[in-house]
């Protein structure tokens, strides 16, 4: 059976989510609002699954696809590299052999590199799907490949959730929000914190995530220490959805230093609360963020950029003012108003449908 039902059942508006949804996680993910707003207009909405055990997890989403197949018309599997390739690639197998249409949604910065390594089994994939979607136009753009037509769909936000305040006076305040994984490089965080406190010593760094344990999180520690920033540093782990809006209050800048990047969600969550966005110019950044209008950009594991960014926000809040409002206005695309409509018809319509 499914793990979670929500809504009416409805001829035609009967889904189910395939990927991981597990209770234990505090950090929500964009599937659990957009599940629950499908829900709200109507559709019989299913998930599999909830479970952190692998193969508990595994064993769910096919009794959820096999045994519970005359609760939904179409799937959506969400996509990931790695190990979870395999899981989306027995479910669609599954799911084809129901007849059952599927949506396969791509996910993750390092996907690319994960399908060149394995191109025929990716490909294969994903012709057998009815329609193909992912947030991120970089994403997009690396995975094209002739007889596949992928479309995007960026995630929505929750704009309502997220007050705006112009930042006029910024405060050297600044917030990290991501899991502690060497792909998101906090160690380029604290590098910049060191860098700015260097002119602005009340500066402090609050960093909000998940440790997942590829042992980032123990570098962190160290590197905190070694740099002497016990004081500048807050580690607050990972934060519930319904605290983010608090915690981008209390803070003016939003620092973001991954090296890889498909959408990033915690960056336009705090742009839609009027931080002014400073971030590495990875992967999807520089298609959705323009520089010098709506953000600060700089290269990858280069924290002299960053502080430097950071220093021209604090030394004119001319600018910061600016940024703070450009940075609402670009979030403001992507609110759940324009992206709702736009998921009902993916799964609404099949291939016959899509648009060119």
């Amino acid at each position: 059976m499914p793990d979670k039902t929500l809504g009416e059942r409805e001829s035609g508006k009967r889904v189910l989510f395939i990927g991981n949804f597990i209770k234990a996680s505090p950090i929500k993910s964009p599937y659990e609002d957009l599940l629950s707003r499908l829900s709200s207009r109507g559709w019989r909405v299913s998930r599999a699954s909830v479970f952190k055990t692998r193969w508990i997890r595994a064993l769910s989403m096919a009794c959820a696809i096999v045994f519970s197949r005359g609760a939904y018309d179409k799937a959506v599997i969400l996509v990931y590299s790695g190990r979870a390739f395999y899981w989306a690639e027995a479910a669609g197998f599954l799911l084809r052999v129901l007849r059952k249409p599927y949506v396969a949604a791509l996910h993750g910065g390092d996907l690319p590199a994960f399908a060149g390594h394995f191109e025929k089994k990716f490909k294969r994939f994903l012709i057998q799907a009815e329609r193909v979607i992912c947030p991120s136009y970089h994403l997009r753009d690396s995975l094209s490949c002739p007889g596949i037509e992928i479309e995007y769909l960026p995630n929505g936000i929750d704009l309502k959730k997220f007050f705006f305040h112009s930042r006029r006076s910024p405060r050297p305040r600044l917030c990290w929000v991501r899991a502690f994984h060497k792909i998101y490089d906090p160690q380029t965080a604290l590098t910049t914190l060191a860098l700015i406190l260097q002119d602005f010593p009340e500066a402090v760094l609050t960093m909000a995530g998940p440790d997942t344990g590829d042992g980032t999180f123990r570098k962190v520690l160290q590197t905190i220490r070694e740099l002497g920033l016990e004081k500048a540093v807050r580690l607050c782990g990972g934060i519930p959805n319904a605290k983010l809006p608090e915690l981008f209050q209390e803070h003016d800048i939003f620092l973001n230093t991954t090296t890889l990047e498909s959408f990033g969600v915690s960056v336009m969550e705090a742009a839609a609360s009027g931080l002014c966005i400073v971030s590495s110019n990875a992967g999807e950044i520089p298609r959705i963020w323009e520089a010098g209008k709506n953000a600060l950009l700089f290269n990858p594991g280069d924290p002299k950029g960053a502080a430097e960014a950071v220093k021209q926000l604090l030394c004119q809040p001319e600018l910061a003012v600016r940024f703070s409002r450009e940075a609402r206005v670009n979030a403001e695309r992507f609110g759940w108003d324009s992206i709702l409509p736009e998921w009902e018809k993916i799964l609404l319509t099949g291939k016959e449908g899509m648009e060119r």
